[in-house]
C-alpha cells in the first residue's frame, strides 16, 4: 500500500492494473453478429440496454474511482511502436482518446503533453537541450508504473519490445492507474505487449501474432480514467462492448458503442449532476477477488429521481425468459434465444428469414441490415409500409422510404468509402459504427477557430495545430503553420514541434549581429552587408563603447558610418564555447582541448566544481583549466592527465618511471602529506612519493663498496647519486633497504588493483 500526504488531509493511494486479453484466433462468428436491424437502427444508436462497469476504491467502499480534474493530459513516447509508422502509430493511440472526448454529456478533456519546449530549447521534465521530445531522457524512459516503477507524475503510453514484459503473451496491454482513497486518479500508465504481438492499424488482420493497435489502445484508454471490465454475461455476445475483456476478432472492440459511451459521462459529467433514465444508465460495480484473480460484479446502481444510487443488485440470469421475454443478456433467455436489443429495451429473440417470414404468430421477422434472408423474431401484428422520405422524422427505419431512421429522422443508406447516394454539395456519409455501411447526413463542417483562439484539440483549430503555452496551461492557442525561418508574422518564430510540423510561437527569427544573411529583412539590430565574399547581419557602433560588437566583431568605419564587421576574437569567448587559441577566451579563462575553460592553479587545487580538477596547460605548468577528473585512482596506470582523478599523470620513481596517476606538488615548497615527499619532476612541478621510495647517497653499510643494487631510485639507475631537492633532510637508507621497500610498495599496490578488480 502506498502513502501520500497532499494538503489539507493524507490519502491512500492504491495502484489498480488490469489486462486485456485476446480472443483466441479460432473463434468464428454467430450468424446473428452481422449486423444492426434495420427496423431498430436509431433505437440501437440512441441508446442500449447493456449497463457499463466502474470501480471503488475497496470492496466496501462507495467511492468510486475516477479523475476530479476535467483536463488529464497524456504523454506519448517519442518512438511508438516500431511495427507502424510512427505517425499512424501515434493517431492511433490519439484517436482512442478522441473517440472517448466525442459525447456532449461528458466534460473530461484528454490532451497530449510534450517533453521538450521546443521554443527555449529545452525538456520540461530534465535539464537536457532538447529539439524534440527525443532528445529529453525522460521522454524515452520506459519506467512505467504497470512495470513496477514509481509514479512521476506524468500519464505515459509505452511499448515494452523486449523481455521485460512480465505480464504473459496473451496478455495485450496493462494500464496501471493510481488513486487517493477518496476515490481521485492522479496518475495513470498503459504499457503495450510490443514483446509478443506485431501492432497493426487494421482490426481485419487481427490473428497469428498480429493485432489491431485502435481496438488495444481505445480499451486501455478507458481504463485510464476509471472504466472496467464488463463480464461475460452482463452483455450480448452480438454486440460486445469496447471494454469486454477480451478483444473482439472481427474489429468491433476499435469503436465505441452507446453504453459503452455513457460511463465517460457518469463519471465525468458536463452538467453539475449525471443523469439517468432507466437503471441501465447507471454502472456495476467490478471487483478482483485477490484470492483467485477473477472479476465480478459486487453491485449494481439503481436509478431513482434521475439519479444513480446505491441499494440496486448485481443479480445473476435466470435463463428463463421467453420468446419476446425481457433480457439483459443471452442468459436471461431460454436455450434457443438470445437478447436483442427493440427500441428502449432488450427482448428474447430467435433467427428467422424475412421472405419465407417463420416467426410464430404474433412475431415479425425484421431482417438484419444488408441482409434479405437473415432476422430476428420479435413482437408486432404486420410491418408499416414505409412512407417517409429523407429527412423527415421517424422512430423506426420501417417508417422510411429509405428503409434507414438514423437519430429520429429518415436517411439515404450509404457506402462510406464511395458516397454517390449522397448530394456531394450539401450531405456527407457517416459511417454506422460495426456496420460497413454509411448514412446520408447533412455536412455541417464546425466552425473552425482562429489563430490566436483558445483551443483544446488540433481539430478545433483552422490551422489543425493546438500548442500549450506552458505545461499547467488548461488549454492551447491555435497556432499559425509555417515552413521554415523568416515565414511568420512579425514578433514569431518558426518552430519545429515533435511531430514534425512546424508553428509560429511569439519569439523572433531575426538574425544578431554576426550571422550570415540573405536580405536586411532577415537581421535584428541593422544591415545585412557584403564583406570578404559574404554577407553578415551587422549593427551600428561607437568606436570608443567597450562590447561595442559582438564577439569576432570590431566596430570600423564605413560610408554608412560606424558598423560592426567582422574581425578577430578577442577576449570574448565564454567558458564552454568552442575556440582555437586562449587569446579569443573571456579573462580567466584558456583554450584547452578546443574549448575555453576556466583558468585555476594545478598544485593548489581549484574550486572547479564537483566531479571537476585542475589539468595543467604545459608540462611544467603550474597553471591549468578545469577539466573533467578522469576514472583512475592515484597509483593507478595512466597514459595521459586526463585519465587520472587527480588530473595529473606522470612517471613513478618508485615503479621503473611507469606513468601513474599521482598527486602533483611544488619541488620548492614541498606540502605532500606526511610520509610522503615531492619528488621533482622539472623545475616547478613534482610528484608525491612515499618517503621510503626516495632514494640518497648509499651509507657505510652498502654493499658493493657502497653502491646502490637497487633499481628504485629516481634517476632509474644502479649507482648513487646525489638525493633529490625533494628528499634532502630524509634520512639515507641501504641499498638492500631501499630496493626492499620498493618492493613492498609495488606489492602493496598490485594488491589494491586485485580488489579494486
Amino acid at each position: 500500500m502506498l502513502t501520500a500526504s497532499p494538503t489539507p488531509q493524507p490519502h491512500n493511494l492504491t495502484p489498480g492494473p488490469t489486462n486485456l486479453t485476446p480472443v483466441p484466433t479460432k473463434l468464428a462468428p454467430r450468424p446473428r453478429n452481422l449486423a444492426l436491424l434495420l427496423g431498430f437502427l436509431a433505437s440501437l444508436l440512441g441508446g442500449n440496454a447493456w449497463p457499463y462497469a466502474v470501480a471503488t476504491v475497496t470492496p466496501t467502499s462507495k467511492t468510486v474511482s475516477r479523475w476530479f480534474s476535467n483536463s488529464v493530459s497524456y504523454y506519448l513516447h517519442p518512438t511508438c511502436s516500431p511495427d507502424l509508422d510512427n505517425k499512424k502509430c501515434k493517431d492511433q493511440l490519439r484517436t482512442g482518446f478522441q473517440a472517448w472526448m466525442k459525447p456532449s454529456c461528458t466534460a473530461l478533456k484528454f490532451t497530449e503533453g510534450y517533453h521538450c519546449n521546443t521554443a527555449q530549447g529545452k525538456c520540461l521534465f530534465d535539464s537536457a537541450k532538447c529539439s524534440s521530445d527525443a532528445d529529453c531522457p525522460s521522454a524515452m524512459s520506459l519506467k512505467v508504473i504497470p512495470m513496477g516503477y514509481n509514479s512521476n507524475s506524468r500519464n505515459e503510453l509505452v511499448f515494452v519490445e523486449n523481455n521485460t514484459w512480465k505480464f504473459g503473451q496473451y496478455v495485450l496491454g496493462v494500464t496501471s492507474p493510481v488513486f487517493y482513497t477518496n476515490g481521485a486518479i492522479f496518475e495513470a500508465d498503459i504499457a503495450f505487449n510490443g514483446f509478443n504481438y506485431k501492432w497493426v492499424a487494421d482490426p481485419g488482420s487481427i490473428g497469428g501474432g498480429y493485432m489491431d493497435l485502435l481496438s488495444v489502445a481505445i480499451h486501455e484508454e478507458g481504463h485510464f480514467f476509471g472504466v472496467q471490465h464488463m463480464l461475460p454475461g452482463s452483455f450480448s455476445d452480438n454486440d460486445p462492448p469496447t471494454m469486454a475483456p477480451s478483444v473482439d476478432p472481427f474489429g468491433k472492440s476499435a469503436t465505441l458503442n452507446a453504453d459503452d459511451l455513457k460511463v465517460i459521462c457518469y463519471l465525468n459529467p458536463a452538467d453539475a449532476q449525471y443523469k439517468c433514465a432507466g437503471d441501465a444508465d447507471c454502472p456495476y460495480i467490478n471487483e478482483t477477488d485477490k484470492s483467485t484473480g477473477k472479476e465480478y460484479y459486487s453491485a449494481k446502481l439503481s436509478c431513482q429521481s434521475a439519479a444513480c444510487v446505491w441499494g440496486g443488485a448485481a443479480t445473476t440470469p435466470s435463463g428463463n425468459s421467453p420468446l419476446g421475454g425481457n433480457c439483459a443478456t443471452d442468459k436471461d433467455c431460454k436455450t434457443g434465444l438470445y437478447c436483442q436489443p427493440f427500441g428502449a429495451k432488450s427482448l428474447c429473440s430467435q433467427q428467422c428469414n424475412p421472405q419465407t417470414k417463420n416467426c410464430p404468430t404474433n412475431f415479425v421477422c425484421y431482417p438484419y441490415q444488408g441482409q434479405t434472408t437473415k432476422g430476428a423474431c420479435l413482437p408486432g401484428q404486420t410491418q408499416p409500409q414505409p412512407t417517409k422520405k429523407p429527412g423527415e422524422t421517424c422512430t423506426s427505419s420501417a417508417e422510411c422510404t429509405s428503409l434507414m431512421c438514423l437519430q429520429g429522422t429518415c436517411r439515404v443508406k450509404c457506402t462510406p468509402n464511395n458516397p454517390a447516394e449522397c448530394n456531394s454539395a450539401t450531405e456527407a456519409c457517416a459511417p454506422i459504427p460495426g456496420t460497413g455501411v454509411g448514412a446520408c447526413v447533412p455536412d455541417e463542417k464546425p466552425k473552425l477557430a482562429a489563430v490566436g483562439a483558445k483551443c483544446f484539440a488540433p481539430e478545433e483549430c483552422i490551422s489543425n495545430i493546438c500548442l500549450k503555452a506552458d505545461l499547467n496551461a488548461d488549454y492551447g492557442i491555435c497556432r499559425q503553420a509555417c515552413k521554415g525561418k523568416f515565414s511568420c508574422p512579425e514578433s514569431f518564430a518558426c518552430v519545429p514541434q515533435t511531430d514534425g510540423t512546424e508553428a509560429c510561437l511569439p519569439g523572433s527569427d531575426k538574425l544578431p549581429a554576426g550571422s550570415e544573411c540573405a536580405a536586411a529583412n532577415q537581421c535584428a539590430d541593422g544591415p545585412c552587408v557584403a564583406y570578404a565574399s559574404k554577407q553578415f547581419c551587422s549593427k551600428s557602433c561607437t568606436p570608443s563603447a567597450a562590447g561595442a560588437c559582438p564577439c569576432g566583431m570590431a566596430c570600423e568605419e564605413s560610408t554608412a558610418g560606424y558598423l560592426c564587421l567582422p574581425g578577430a576574437k578577442a577576449q570574448c569567448i565564454e567558458v564552454g564555447k568552442s575556440c582555437e587559441t586562449s587569446s579569443e577566451c573571456v579573462s580567466g579563462a584558456a583554450c584547452a582541448g578546443g574549448e575555453c575553460s576556466a583558468m585555476c592553479e594545478v598544485i593548489s587545487g581549484s574550486s572547479c566544481g564537483p566531479g571537476m580538477g585542475c589539468a595543467r596547460l604545459a608540462p611544467d605548468s603550474p597553471e591549468g583549466v578545469c577539466r573533467a577528473a578522469g576514472p583512475a585512482g592515484l597509483s593507478e596506470g595512466c597514459a595521459k592527465d586526463l585519465d587520472c582523478g587527480s588530473l595529473f599523470c606522470a612517471p613513478d620513481a618508485s615503479a621503473a618511471n611507469a606513468l601513474r596517476c599521482q598527486k602533483p606538488c611544488n619541488p620548492k615548497a614541498d606540502a605532500c602529506p606526511a610520509g610522503f615527499a615531492c619528488n621533482a619532476l622539472s623545475p616547478n612541478l613534482g610528484a608525491c612519493l612515499l618517503m621510503a621510495s626516495q632514494g640518497g647517497a648509499a651509507d657505510a653499510g652498502a654493499v658493493d663498496g657502497g653502491t646502490s643494487s637497487g633499481g628504485g631510485l629516481p634517476n632509474g639507475t644502479n649507482s648513487p647519486q646525489p638525493a633529490s631537492g625533494c628528499s634532502a633532510g630524509h634520512p639515507a637508507r641501504s641499498a638492500p633497504t631501499l630496493a626492499w621497500l620498493a618492493a613492498l610498495v609495488a606489492a602493496v599496490w598490485v594488491i589494491r588493483r586485485l580488489r579494486l578488480g
